[in-house]
């Protein structure tokens, strides 16, 4: 589509809470730490139950679109 990549952002989302809250928001179980995958996430979330903290983190990329139609650039 002609853009360029102007840079990507590693941590552009990052939602953390507790590990009751990601069972809330989820309707999943978390029983160990790790990293579990979430329906319709893009990354998958990280759970360290002796912190009691659950975070996603997803990238993003930044791309500049030309507004100018080539015809009358």
């Amino acid at each position: 589509m002609g853009a360029e990549q102007l840079r990507v952002a590693p941590r552009a989302t990052l939602i953390a809470g507790t590990v009751a809250e990601w069972e809330k928001w989820t309707g999943i179980s978390f029983p160990n730490i790790g990293a579990y995958i979430v329906p319709s996430a893009l990354q998958p979330i990280t759970v360290d139950r002796e912190r009691n903290i659950g975070s996603y983190e997803a990238p993003n990329g930044w791309m500049w679109h030309s507004t100018m139609d080539a015809k009358t650039a």
